[in-house]
């Protein structure tokens, strides 16, 4: 589970395109949590990413953003 969460906490912080939300000190292994930099972008990235069998990736409805949940990663 560690090694599967940085592998995504590291692209999401070495790519401009992506902010994670959650502390560094605070992150959780199993539920990556990200916004799109421009957040114009979130329904094509949705969109793409349904269209690629990760259709329950979408944020929280108060924060937005995506949800990455790793159980059966």
């Amino acid at each position: 589970a560690q090694e599967r969460a940085k592998l995504l906490y590291d692209c999401i912080d070495r790519n401009e395109c992506y902010i994670g939300y959650a502390d560094p000190s605070a992150r959780s292994l199993m539920n990556v949590t990200f916004h799109l930099r421009d957040d114009k972008l979130t329904g094509e990235f949705l969109d793409g990413a349904r269209r690629r069998s990760l259709g329950t990736i979408a944020g929280y409805k108060t924060l937005g953003g995506m949800r990455v949940s790793m159980y059966n990663a």
